[in-house]
């Protein structure tokens, strides 16, 4: 999933009239063959000058400007999240220094240390395949890791090399065209503007005009000139100017312009909010609950499981109404949300409405260490393995739990995705490739402009096994995928509820300041067509587990799948 910019807004808006392109490079004329590549980045003011020297190598340094450049971002001022550096690019001293450690920060390029490189040698020249790679990591451009062999068009590389899906990719969407890619030549900068144009067009952006640096459609829109002007008349003439603080009415600008998308799965974070990124990490501090803004309403999509709100006794569907004494009602959804959120040790009184009855849990938060796979055996040798979340380390646990069933086979599988919200997209494609052939669509992507399959790709090794999946209304998003796909499938039995109906796609961008947007781009698809948003996945057993069970510790929804395995 894309977690970069989309949208750059400096702390003050300087808005810029539109300015007449600058002259044309005199060794680009209009006849050249990357003509159009290089007058598209100088159209944005990356590229500017006399000469641009289109057959020269560029930089690794150079690139990463660039590259960042053309997705949005332009901060020569970056104060690097990582405080280790390497030894030739001193932050105050090398130019292109803020590009480079923002590609760290991001995890494109290597964070220097011990056992890594400490150089990065940023004069040095990049390949096209290394520039592909950093391409689609910053855009979120999916590149499965399988593909069909007969539809591989590169004459220079064996279809079976480990880059020749990246090449395959960049075919595919226009970036290179079929037959010689030169993968390992040294890029050219001329090449450089084609290889950002080209993957532009196939992931377009939205910028504005913030800087005088920086060019945009949008304020060619008439409607943005009534926007200039009512910010300029407040600034000039409002009574209490003096008191405003223009990085608020920004933030609250680009809320309202999130909001009226009227789409409850899309929202704006400010800076002083916790990221959605770091809950996905397992950073977090607070009571262990995902919640959604729907209806007006702030609503539980389901407690962490083991977390303080589990622990409480929340539940999914739990309509929050008040945090201590304060009516969510009579403010945001981000409001609610900071007055749940705190440090461990303090407490929080919630009061929800649950099927039409009022009832007040106090909830002592704690550090959400959220690990994504528990895994155990029954007597009788069969398998328990509870997903929690589809967070950064999802596959890599799922693997551990699962790694001595070759020496110590179990009989069949219950994977429990109950309570499981959801997470990284990649993350359930990956564990359904342990179950699915290579080249199998785990799920249909449909975007705006284009449908994308994303496809399994791994062992398969668990292929044949007897598997069955739990979920109830709290399973969610990545949770829907992994289900729908094995049961379209016929690999597993579902069994339990009605899934929550998360079956769109959200863009997480984080930007510099700290402020998050959530977006949705997609919708997805099981294999076999089925629509989840709204619908969610319906069990082929259907067995409801009640909240006195739940304190108990009765497990009908377990014990059913168990049944299931073993045929009884």
């Amino acid at each position: 999933m894309k977690r970069f910019l989309t949208i750059f807004l400096a702390a003050t808006l300087f808005f810029q009239a539109i300015l007449p392109a600058s002259a044309l490079f005199s060794d680009v004329p209009r006849n050249h063959d990357f003509f159009s590549d290089v007058h598209y980045l100088e159209k944005l003011g990356i590229a500017t000058g006399g000469k641009f020297r289109p057959d020269d190598t560029i930089s690794q340094a150079e690139f990463s400007e660039w590259l960042l450049k053309n997705s949005g971002f332009w901060n020569d001022r970056y104060e690097p999240k990582t405080k280790r550096r390497f030894k030739d690019v001193p932050l105050a001293k090398n130019i292109y220094a803020p590009y480079i450690y923002y590609l760290v920060d991001l995890g494109i390029i290597e964070e220097p240390g011990p056992g890594r490189q400490t150089e990065f040698d940023p004069g040095r020249y990049i390949t096209r395949i290394n520039a592909l790679k950093w391409l689609f990591a910053l855009e979120g451009v999916h590149v499965p890791l399988v593909f069909e062999e007969s539809e591989y068009q590169a004459t220079d590389l064996r279809s079976r090399s480990p880059n020749a899906r990246f090449i395959h990719k960049a075919i595919e969407i226009g970036i290179l065209d079929p037959g010689e890619t030169k993968p390992y030549h040294k890029l050219t900068r001329a090449e450089a503007a084609r290889f950002l144009r080209r993957l532009e067009e196939y992931v377009p952006s939205i910028r504005i005009n913030v800087l005088p640096s920086i060019q945009s459609n949008v304020v060619n829109e008439p409607e943005f000139d009534i926007f200039t002007s009512t910010w300029d008349k407040i600034f000039s003439n409002y009574l209490n100017r003096d008191e405003l603080n223009k990085d608020e009415l920004i933030y609250s600008a680009i809320q309202g312009l999130v909001k009226e998308l009227d789409d409850d799965n899309s929202d704006f974070s400010r800076p002083t909010q916790e990221s959605i990124l770091k809950t996905l990490e397992g950073q977090v501090e607070g009571i262990g609950a995902v919640m959604q803004y729907l209806d007006e309403q702030v609503v539980v999509v389901t407690p962490l499981v083991g977390s303080p709100a589990a622990l409480a006794g929340i539940r999914p569907n739990d309509v929050v109404i008040k945090v201590d004494d304060y009516d969510v009602s009579k403010g945001t959804f981000e409001e609610a949300i900071l007055r749940i959120r705190g440090t461990k040790g303090t407490s929080v009184r919630l009061t929800v409405l649950r099927e039409g009855e009022e009832l007040v849990f106090t909830i002592v938060r704690d550090k959400i260490l959220v690990s994504s796979v528990q895994f155990r055996r029954t007597e009788d040798n069969y398998g328990i393995l509870e997903l929690r979340d589809f967070g950064v380390n999802a596959d890599t646990d799922f693997i551990n739990a699962i790694r001595d069933f070759e020496a110590n086979p179990v009989h069949g599988l219950v994977i429990d995705l109950r309570n499981n919200p959801g997470g990284f997209l990649d993350k359930a494609v990956n564990i359904a490739g342990h179950f699915l052939a290579n080249g199998e669509p785990v799920v249909t992507i449909k975007y705006h402009n284009r449908n994308e399959d994303l496809r399994a790709a791994g062992r398969h090794e668990l292929r044949g096994l007897p598997v069955a999946i739990l979920i109830n209304k709290g399973s969610a998003s990545a949770s829907e995928i992994l289900a729908g796909a094995l049961q379209d499938y016929g690999i597993a039995k579902v069994v339990g509820e009605q899934s929550y109906g998360k079956g769109t796609v959200q863009e997480v961008s984080e930007f510099q300041d700290g402020s998050v947007l959530k977006l949705t781009v997609a919708e997805w698809f099981t294999p076999n067509g089925n629509k989840i948003e709204g619908i969610g996945i319906t069990p082929d057993v259907k067995i409801s587990r009640t909240d006195r069970e739940i304190v108990e510790g009765i497990d009908p929804q377990l014990d059913r799948a168990l049944r299931e395995l073993r045929g009884q």
